[in-house]
């Protein structure tokens, strides 16, 4: 059986070494400004991971899942974070530094380094007990900056499935995005 020709969009950045972004559905090859790069021969020897991922892609982004009605507001957003924030914040005895909800290509949240969280606009379109996972999720990471087994284990202590959630958000993801390459 012939393999199809995987369609891809190279972008050069500042970085030491290539890698592969599926973020939105489209196959988008980052290499290094500098030097040389075989693009094709870096596709050819990922394909069947490329594969995988965009099976993935398609499964999560068929899924039924159903969006708010009406998105919250940023305000109404904020306000509700940061309700979430107090109500974790005592149960794992953690604080962040600073809180800032901004539109973000490729992630739900993030914690950086210095305590600080970051949540995406986007989550104003996702039900309640989905942001609730993704403010909880990053508050762990206040706990432990790793995806290790301390911090599913910490997961796991509010969700007993952090799994589901994780698919959940992924096909969310895909539903927001569908039209973004």
């Amino acid at each position: 059986m012939p393999s199809r020709e995987i369609k891809y969009k190279v972008v050069k950045r500042k970085i030491k070494y290539p890698r592969l972004e599926l973020k939105t559905g489209g196959l988008v090859v980052v290499i290094p400004r500098d030097g040389d790069f075989d693009v094709p021969e870096f596709i050819s020897k990922h394909k069947d991971w490329i594969n995988n991922k965009q099976s993935l892609i398609k499964k999560f982004s068929r899924a039924k899942i159903s969006l708010r009605n009406q998105a919250l507001t940023k305000e109404g957003l904020r306000e509700y974070i940061f309700i979430l924030i107090d109500q974790f914040g005592t149960a794992l005895k953690v604080k962040p530094k600073r809180i800032i909800i901004k539109n973000m290509k490729s992630k739900w949240g993030s914690c950086s380094s210095n305590k600080n969280l970051c949540f995406n606009l986007s989550l104003s379109r996702l039900p309640d007990r989905m942001i609730q996972y993704v403010i909880y999720h990053e508050m762990c990471h206040l706990i432990n900056r790793k995806h290790d087994d301390s911090f599913k284990l910490l997961l796991k202590k509010r969700y007993k499935n952090p799994s589901q959630f994780e698919s959940k958000l992924f096909s969310y993801w895909f539903a927001l995005n569908k039209n973004s390459n």
